[in-house]
């Protein structure tokens, strides 16, 4: 079933409390009026600019049979199939998945994934994978303080999208990442994750230890993790925060 929604605080906490809906139960709101990003560390919720009339605010209620440390996979695995049909709706050629959660064009961020598990006494209840996607801005619609990190698929494509098939497109490639990572593990999904893959090379920085250091990144490894050079030393980086810087 799929809820259409003209107005909603946030698409992800209406699917979390309809947790015990069917799998694939979804809900699209064409504004969120409380639209959130991941945890900072720290614990406090990211902001997500969410304003009616151009984007996809979007969730889907997933009923694996999961481990809770498992769960956190498949934000990688959502993405890569979402980044496969951002580009055959768009055929833009730059977008690329960044670690962990968001899908950048070039340098700016053009979608981003939050997902989150309701837990119970027997373990994973429900996961709902949400998605912010900017369609239809135009530079004129980008607040000041973000236009130097957002862009839109129609500033990318030079042309404004669909956004019912578009919705629609995203929907079928969510349920298809996450059925083939809760089926088949990291290792069903790994070669998609590698091919939206672009942050080797980048400059970047990562908080270690209550610190920030500066490093070069070096791609996402095979369990998901982000592997960084920092001062000639190869780490990898399981959580946390990352900035890249260019």
């Amino acid at each position: 079933m799929i809820h259409l929604l003209e107005s909603t605080e946030s698409t992800n906490q209406l699917a979390l409390d309809k947790a015990g809906a069917a799998h694939g139960e979804t809900w699209i709101a064409d504004e969120q009026t409380a639209g959130r990003g991941r945890r900072e560390v720290g614990g406090s919720r990211r902001s997500w600019f969410s304003p009616a009339g151009h984007n996809v605010y979007m969730s889907v209620l997933l009923r694996p049979h999961a481990a809770a440390s498992d769960v956190a996979g498949v934000t990688l695995a959502v993405g890569a199939h979402v980044c496969t049909a951002l580009w055959e709706q768009s055929g833009i050629e730059d977008l690329w998945l960044k670690w962990p959660n968001d899908i950048w064009v070039g340098t700016r961020k053009v979608a981003g994934i939050l997902t989150e598990a309701r837990t119970g006494a027997a373990g994973v209840e429900a996961v709902v994978a949400g998605i912010g996607i900017n369609v239809n801005l135009g530079t004129e619609d980008l607040p000041e303080d973000l236009e130097e990190i957002m862009t839109s698929l129609r500033i990318e494509a030079g042309a404004p999208l669909d956004r019912f098939n578009l919705a629609f497109a995203v929907r079928h490639a969510m349920l298809a990442g996450a059925a083939e990572y809760f089926g088949g593990g990291w290792n069903a999904v790994r070669d998609d994750v590698v091919r939206w893959d672009r942050s080797d090379g980048r400059p970047i920085e990562v908080e270690i230890d209550g610190a920030w250091q500066r490093g070069t990144a070096r791609g996402i490894e095979h369990n998901g993790g982000l592997a960084v050079e920092i001062g000639g030393e190869r780490v990898v980086v399981t959580s946390g925060e990352v900035r890249f810087r260019g």
